[in-house]
């Protein structure tokens, strides 16, 4: 993945080489710290049960699953748990950052009254 919409402006010059390692070293860096592919790193559906790091839930123990996140990183983790979970999401909502396009199946976003993008 590159998170750099102008990379191939950044790597056309100077040390080419030096600059594309550099580049694929601060991809590497944001890729870890990206909130989405942690929280798909994290949560697991099993079967019934629903993995969380180490811990498990039998989901029919639950009455519904809500979503609910506001700030920078709510849209990707909505998004990673809006595809794990899927319809096992009772409702939702999420204030996300202005600029942050997608649509989401079961979590509704504020300021827009209907679930998607």
């Amino acid at each position: 993945m590159n998170y750099f919409k102008n990379f191939d402006q950044i790597v056309s010059r100077g040390n080419r080489r030096m600059r594309a390692e550099a580049m694929e070293i601060l991809n590497a860096g944001l890729l870890m710290a990206d909130p989405g592919k942690a929280t798909h790193d994290l949560v697991k559906l099993d079967g019934k049960d629903l993995l969380i790091g180490q811990k498990k839930y039998l989901l029919s123990s639950f009455p519904g699953i809500y979503v609910i996140g506001a700030g920078k990183a709510t849209f990707p983790i909505a998004k990673a748990l809006d595809t794990i979970l899927g319809n096992h999401i009772t409702d939702g909502i999420v204030t996300c950052k202005d600029g942050q396009e997608g649509k989401l199946e079961n979590i509704r976003r504020s300021g827009r009254g209907r679930r998607g993008p």
